[in-house]
C-alpha cells in the first residue's frame, strides 16, 4: 500500500502538471491490471485508481482509463466512478465491456496491434470487426487494444489510419 500510495501521488502530480499546461483529457494506463486476480486487483489497486480519477475530476479533466486484463479485471473496473471513457484492450469485444458498465460509458479501442503486421485485407477486416463491436455503444473512439508493435510496417499504420477515417465518415 505504501508503494501504491507513492505511485498514486506521483501520478496525480504529473496529471496536475499536464492540466496546468492545458490538457483537458487525461488517460490513465493500467497496462498490468490483468496480472492480478480480479479480487486482489479490486482490493489493492482499484482504491488507488479511484483516488487518481477523483483528483482528475477535481481539476475538471475528462478521464479515459485504459486497462489490459480481460473480463475479470473488466468487471472489477466497470464501476470505477468518474471515468468518462474506458479504453479496452483486444482481449474482449468492446460491446462486452460496455455491457458491464450498464451502457453508460464511451468505449475506446480495441484493434489487436498484431493485425497491423498483416496484409491490408486482414487490416481492413480487423478494423471492420472493431466497428461492428462498437455498434450501439454510447460513443466510440477508435484505437488499438495496446501499443504499436516495433516490427509493424509504418505503411500498414498509415493504411489503417486512412481506412479508419474513411470508415468513420460512412
Amino acid at each position: 500500500h505504501a508503494l501504491m500510495d507513492k505511485v498514486t501521488r506521483t501520478t496525480v502530480r504529473f496529471m496536475n502538471a499536464q492540466a496546468e499546461a492545458g490538457v483537458r483529457v487525461f488517460q490513465f494506463f493500467d497496462t498490468w491490471a490483468g496480472l492480478l486476480e480480479p479480487e486482489l486487483y479490486a482490493g489493492t489497486v482499484l482504491p488507488f485508481s479511484k483516488r487518481a480519477v477523483e483528483a482528475a475530476k477535481v481539476r475538471g479533466l475528462k478521464v479515459i482509463y485504459f486497462f489490459k486484463g480481460g473480463e475479470g479485471t473488466a468487471r472489477a473496473l466497470s464501476g470505477l466512478g468518474g471515468v468518462d471513457a474506458f479504453s479496452v484492450d483486444s482481449s474482449m469485444p468492446l460491446s462486452d465491456f460496455h455491457s458491464f458498465t450498464g451502457g453508460r460509458k464511451v468505449m475506446q479501442g480495441n484493434l489487436d496491434p498484431a493485425v497491423l503486421a498483416a496484409d491490408r485485407k486482414a487490416i481492413s477486416a480487423g478494423v471492420d470487426a472493431v466497428f461492428r463491436s462498437a455498434e450501439g455503444l454510447n460513443g466510440h473512439i477508435f484505437n488499438l487494444g495496446h501499443g504499436v508493435l516495433p516490427s509493424t510496417p509504418e505503411d500498414n499504420v498509415a493504411f489503417a489510419a486512412d481506412y479508419i477515417r474513411a470508415a468513420g465518415a460512412r
